[in-house]
């Protein structure tokens, strides 16, 4: 945590990616409250979703919300509901516009619904190769994460994403994006923060170089002792 105004502490809420938890988190430089995902209701759509996340958000103190991958879009979405002081989005989009065309078209099909939850997970070296993983750490990491991600989630999730038509970027928003993010590749025109080599796990294969420009935009924040 760090004093922001009036001597209160601000609290930076991190939203993992899809599947993920607190683990991609722990090699950063500064503290975070993981926002710990929840079971989504039957035909949830994330907008109803997000208004239930929004309870582990303590509004009364200042924030800040962080947010890797489908954590981004769930930031974003989050933005319009709430008033953090930043939304910082790091491997992820922040509008429609930005997502890939394959996933726009998967979009306007049926197939995410026709499928088993179990083909949706993609086999290990696939994964690796889409999320430009180079550390045994980040690998080993991903292996647990695919392997723990509840099949429900993983469809609902896949979903939201794919069909998702948000139009609005947030005024506050931050942006952190590797130049080989193979699953969101960079837009032309965007003002990020390019993490050179960064693949789409740099916040645990490059937290260091992460953890350095987030401290920059928060500058009041004190690594862990």
């Amino acid at each position: 945590m760090f004093t922001g105004p009036e001597t209160k502490e601000m609290v930076i809420y991190a939203i993992p990616g899809l599947g993920a938890d607190e683990r991609v988190f722990k090699y950063l430089s500064l503290p975070v409250v993981p926002v710990k995902w929840i079971a989504p209701e039957k035909e949830e759509s994330l907008q109803e979703y997000v208004k239930r996340l929004i309870a582990q958000i303590d509004q009364k103190q200042p924030f800040i919300l962080l947010g890797v991958s489908f954590g981004g879009m769930v930031a974003v979405e989050m933005n319009k509901l709430v008033k953090p002081e930043k939304t910082i989005i790091i491997s992820s989009a922040a509008c429609r516009r930005e997502l890939p065309l394959l996933f726009k078209v998967v979009g306007k099909t049926a197939i995410v619904d026709l499928l088993p939850a179990g083909m949706l997970k993609p086999p290990y070296f696939l994964a690796n190769y889409l999320f430009g993983l180079q550390s045994p750490h980040g690998r080993d990491l991903l292996k647990l994460i695919i392997r723990e991600t509840s099949g429900h989630f993983l469809k609902w999730s896949i979903k939201q994403i794919v069909n998702w038509q948000n139009r609005e970027v947030p005024t506050n928003l931050i942006r952190i994006h590797g130049d080989r993010d193979r699953l969101l590749k960079m837009k032309k025109g965007i003002n990020y923060k390019v993490i050179r080599g960064g693949g789409h796990l740099m916040i645990v294969e490059q937290a260091n170089e992460v953890s350095l420009y987030l401290q920059k935009h928060i500058p009041e924040s004190r690594p862990h002792q």
